[in-house]
């Protein structure tokens, strides 16, 4: 849900993180969902890590969302509108405000960030960075 959310709602220019491709940046995304059935509440957290050129981390943050909502029979439905507010939080607090400098980063650095992604059996949702 969270990759169809980028595929849908972020105006620029984004894709898989591919070797051999160079972009201005490379940015990992965590998301966690909670639903709160005694408020009915669901919380939405994005965590952010941006990679830029010289494969520095250039900032590492966490987006945060809550709304009221009984979830009980469309949990697919408010999960997936979670996402697409996270994303375009995402667009418009940090991807819009990050430097237009000419220097890339290369999708070669996304093997680096795959190397620390948790095996399969502990996080069957891990996704692979995206660049931009």
């Amino acid at each position: 849900m969270l990759e169809e959310a980028v595929n849908k709602n972020l105006k620029q220019n984004v894709k898989k993180c591919t070797p051999g491709t160079d972009s201005k940046y490379i940015f990992s995304l965590e998301p966690n969902i909670f639903y709160n059935y005694l408020m009915n509440i669901i919380y939405g957290q994005l965590k952010v890590k941006i990679f830029g050129p010289k494969n520095i981390l250039e900032d590492s943050l966490t987006i945060e969302i809550q709304h009221q909502a009984k979830i009980h029979q469309k949990a697919n439905f408010y999960i997936s509108k979670m996402y697409d507010e996270l994303v375009l939080k995402l667009d418009a607090d940090i991807l819009s405000k990050l430097p237009k400098d000419n220097l890339t980063i290369n999708g070669d650095f996304c093997s680096t960030i795959d190397l620390s992604k948790p095996k399969n059996n502990i996080d069957p949702d891990y996704k692979p960075p995206i660049q931009a």
